[in-house]
């Protein structure tokens, strides 16, 4: 008689699948994103992602070709905070002077249920 996997019921996350994910999908989208508006990633000012690892972002940032000066980044200070990494980081990042008035500022999501997204906005 085979038994119940008794471990059936818990969350499990393929950390090495998310991370392969993650690392495609937030060039995609930052991708798809400036192609609407006829720019080149590297042309905005900051790009301002979802920050769960900082290795994703780096990752993603050498496939853009995009500097990690232009990632602002707060995952030391507040650690993985979901979706509201995205606000906390560009909230930080306007109050530090790093995003200014006038400049062109890309907001980067990837989560729950493998989704991503991307919205690029003047400051």
């Amino acid at each position: 008689m085979d038994m119940p996997n008794t471990k059936a019921h818990y969350l499990y996350q393929n950390g090495k699948e998310v991370y392969k994910f993650a690392t495609r999908a937030l060039p995609e989208a930052v991708t798809k994103a400036c192609e609407k508006l006829e720019m080149q990633p590297d042309e905005l000012d900051a790009i301002v992602p979802h920050q769960a690892n900082i290795r994703i972002i780096e990752t993603a940032a050498k496939n853009l070709s995009v500097p990690m000066h232009k990632f602002p980044m707060y995952i030391d200070r507040y650690g993985n905070t979901s979706s509201a990494s995205i606000p906390i980081a560009f909230c930080e990042a306007v109050k530090e002077g790093r995003i200014c008035k006038g400049d062109m500022v890309c907001f980067v999501g990837f989560g729950g249920g493998l989704t991503y997204g991307a919205v690029i906005f003047e400051y």
